[in-house]
């Protein structure tokens, strides 16, 4: 069996992913939950890039109209990318409003403790 430079890379992204993942799970940054996903995907990766031919006779690249096993990597690929990014966007979007009204919440307070430490005029 020959392994195709695409494929070398995709072991090799795929087995970065699962060791980087383990060493976060180890050190308390990761879930259990989190650790299972991205093993998950980084196992996907391996599975399907060390392969194709699995994907090929499937009939996977029929459906999508696709030449090649490793062509359907990279469309997941493609689409998971997407689907990360639209989740930060979203995640970064109810960061700043939470910080927003947290910093509107401080400042009424700073401004009340100045006005109770002025007194009457």
């Amino acid at each position: 069996m020959e392994i195709l430079g695409v494929q070398l890379l995709v072991l090799l992204a795929g087995l970065a992913v699962f060791l980087e993942s383990w060493k976060l799970y180890r050190l308390g940054s990761f879930r259990r939950s989190d650790f299972a996903l991205w093993g998950l995907v980084a196992g996907s990766f391996v599975a399907i890039a060390s392969s194709p031919w699995l994907i090929s006779q499937s009939g996977l690249t029929q459906v999508f109209n696709l030449k090649r096993g490793m062509d359907i990597m990279i469309l997941i690929g493609m689409l998971t990318l997407f689907t990360i990014t639209y989740k930060i966007y979203v995640r970064i979007e109810v960061v700043n409003r939470e910080i927003t009204e947290l910093t509107r919440k401080v400042a009424l307070q700073l401004k009340e403790s100045k006005d109770e430490n002025r007194g009457p005029e």
